[in-house]
């Protein structure tokens, strides 16, 4: 099939009786035979060169079985959709797909905002302006926690799957720089604020099985280490007869095996049934709202003890008093699901006992090298 380029003339020009006169400066046309029919459209430029340029890309495009019609470019809403339904797709948990939804729905509103209906139309500044009207994954002191990396993460690999799917012409996302993320030292429960939260949950005003409910979800949080998603979704068959918990991370993928005291274990056991499987979760709300459910129910308990706390600072505790207590980092790593030890020791390095001693043992015998003061 070939596609033709003609002048078409103005009134005015002094070649409109030569359609195929090339060097005046009337818009170029394209005509072709679709489907049966005769089609003429402006190429939309002036130029000839540039019009026979087109004409090849159209022929192409034609040849292999496309709508010589240029699709229509695909708007931030329909993006989104079609971005989620392909995380879904890669069989991700449930829980994992949680950040995503919760990136993009703010990436949404904040398009809607600025009047920003196509994905070709977000550009760089326009998502430097709105990187940094963030005010989550924040430190206390304003600076950038590594979560603030994480969700910038999820946002960019949007642009970055339209990109490879040709619905935008670059990656704005890519144009941008990175930032400096701080960590925040991790800090655990002290023995008297595990007592007060403990003694906090009574006083909550719930019901005596909710509250009896609450009580043992602390104690398993702290005493097994388990991430509140791991914990709140909690299978009765994951605790074996030797106070043993046998279970699977879904964040990492990873099996845990960690024993309990036979005092939690007993707590376990002793909850009332709303589900025959699991212990905490009814199954029939949806698993990824069971954490964020519970999380309530501790901020609460928090609130009431006058304590600073979020969920994770259980898992915090059990990983420090098991390194204080003289646990080796990498035993430590495994209790906790991690995929490798070096994400064990980025968080908790600093309290490993004997690793605080090597190098205070190794600064005082430098000073035998120096003159000190007197």
């Amino acid at each position: 099939m070939t596609v033709l380029v003609y002048t078409r003339h103005s009134i005015t020009c002094t070649k409109q009786d030569d359609r195929n006169w090339r060097r005046c400066d009337c818009p170029k046309w394209h005509e072709y035979m679709h489907n049966g029919h005769q089609v003429r459209k402006t190429a939309k430029t002036r130029s000839w060169e540039t019009a026979s340029k087109k004409a090849r890309e159209l022929e192409t495009r034609i040849e292999a079985g496309e709508s010589p019609e240029k699709a229509a470019p695909i708007t931030v809403k329909d993006a989104i959709t079609k971005y989620l339904e392909a995380k879904a797709a890669e069989g991700l948990q449930p829980t994992s797909l949680v950040k995503p939804r919760g990136m993009m729905a703010r990436l949404q509103a904040w398009c809607d905002s600025k009047k920003l209906v196509y994905l070709r139309d977000v550009k760089a500044d326009h998502l430097h302006d709105w990187r940094n009207s963030w005010e989550f994954g924040k430190n206390p002191d304003g600076t950038l926690s590594p979560s603030w990396k994480i969700h910038w993460a999820v946002a960019k690999s949007l642009f970055t799957h339209g990109y490879r799917l040709g619905w935008v012409p670059t990656n704005e996302a890519d144009k941008l720089k990175g930032f400096k993320t701080r960590s925040r030292q991790v800090q655990p429960f002290t023995k008297d604020q595990m007592s007060t939260i403990l003694a906090a949950v009574p006083k909550c005003e719930w019901t005596s099985d909710t509250s009896q409910r609450i009580r043992a979800f602390i104690l398993l949080m702290r005493w097994s280490g388990l991430a509140i998603r791991d914990a709140s979704c909690l299978k009765r068959t994951a605790l074996d007869d030797k106070n043993r918990i046998h279970t699977h991370r879904a964040k990492t993928k990873t099996d845990v095996f960690v024993p309990l005291p036979e005092s939690v274990a007993d707590a376990l056991r002793a909850l009332p049934k709303a589900h025959a499987e699991y212990f905490f979760w009814d199954a029939e709300t949806k698993s990824a709202t069971i954490p964020v459910e519970y999380r309530r129910l501790l901020d609460k308990v928090f609130e009431t003890a006058g304590v600073e706390g979020t969920s994770h600072r259980f898992r915090h505790t059990f990983a420090c008093e098991m390194l204080i207590a003289g646990m080796p980092l990498e035993t430590v790593s495994k209790l906790l699901g991690h995929k490798s030890i070096a994400v064990t020791e980025k968080h908790y390095a600093a309290w490993v006992p004997e690793r605080q001693i090597k190098l205070e043992t190794a600064v005082k015998s430098a000073w035998q090298t120096m003159e000190l003061p007197r």
